[in-house]
């Protein structure tokens, strides 16, 4: 689908892309993850020819045709004062209205809402007629920048779905380390100067990142013994360094901490937000929902946090 070799991009004092290479393949579902200001979101704008890589090959498969989607893309007023019907048929003119209305309930409009308008939407509702739009598009290779952010569990679980059943390929930046476990069968973590690739979803890629922290630490232990002289170089370095470290690992452990206890009251929010009578008590319901959107603020801002600090640790430890 796509192949990337040498990209090269850089803004003044700040590299963002440095012999950046990889390949995408159909069907492939990537997660890309790393702090912001890495060089993701550049990468998609490389992709879509809205600015040039400074050096570098892209070559794009035959046919492919790429969608966008992105957490800021939420205007209504782009698509005109139209019904959600007609916004469907501006995508794909050959559907009946059977079928965009079947489309429209698999989004949750059902019934007259199909007439709705578009610049009556809420913002969660834009985000799903665009998910509708975007899967009945010609498109298929996808680029989704941020696809959970600012929207509710149930949008969030239709796009879930809607990418596991989907067909192209698929390359998403995201924070939310619950989506990239649902739909990513490969992971690429920028972090400064590099990409790491690793097969599989997040999970796959947080056991791979502590197996290498193992590696270095046997590695450590294993380093054949010093002179005196080495030994006490080694020391007057290490005692300069060590109080950082410490204070480093131990925010680290600490956000680890938080992050568990932050992931689990979102899991037990969403087991309450499942039982069939969360919605008997709408002003209730939209409360539960405010404080289950901030946890998963919330959620984003400490793994970001995490990911700076690790790259921060990781360093230090290979140094």
């Amino acid at each position: 689908v796509l192949s990337v070799k040498n990209l090269f991009k850089a803004y003044p004092n700040k590299p963002l892309l440095n012999n950046l290479s990889f390949n995408v393949f159909r069907c492939d579902k990537i997660g890309i993850i790393g702090p912001n200001g890495i060089g993701k979101s550049t990468l998609f704008k490389i992709l879509m020819k809205q600015i040039r890589a400074d050096s570098g090959n892209i070559h794009f498969g035959q046919k492919v045709r790429i969608g966008y989607y992105s957490q800021e893309s939420t205007d209504t007023s782009i698509y005109g004062d139209i019904s959600l019907i007609d916004a469907i048929w501006s995508i794909d003119s050959q559907l009946s209205e059977g079928q965009i209305r079947n489309l429209l309930a698999r989004f949750l409009f059902k019934g007259d809402s199909v007439f709705k308008t578009t610049e009556s939407l809420s913002g969660g509702e834009m985000a799903r007629l665009r998910l509708a739009m975007l899967m009945v598009s010609d498109s298929n290779f996808l680029l989704l920048d941020e696809p959970t952010n600012h929207i509710d569990m149930t949008t969030k679980e239709i796009l879930e779905n809607a990418l596991i059943a989907y067909e192209g390929t698929v390359m998403a930046i995201s924070h939310d380390r619950y989506f990239l476990n649902k739909i990513a069968n490969r992971i690429f973590a920028f972090s400064p100067g590099c990409m790491q690739e690793t097969i599989g979803n997040y999970e796959d890629y947080y056991e791979k990142q502590q197996q290498q922290q193992q590696q270095i630490d046997i590695q450590k232990d294993n380093k054949p013994e010093q002179t005196k002289t080495q030994r006490r170089h080694q020391l007057k370095i290490k005692k300069q360094t060590q109080t950082n470290k410490r204070k480093q690992k131990n925010k680290l452990k600490n956000l680890e901490t938080e992050i568990e206890k932050n992931d689990q009251q979102i899991a037990n929010m969403e087991l309450q937000m499942c039982d069939a009578h969360f919605y008997d008590d709408i002003n209730q319901a939209k409360a539960f929902s405010r404080e289950y959107q901030s946890l998963k603020e919330k959620s984003a801002t400490l793994l970001e946090k995490w990911e700076n600090l690790a790259v921060l640790v990781e360093s230090d430890e290979s140094d």
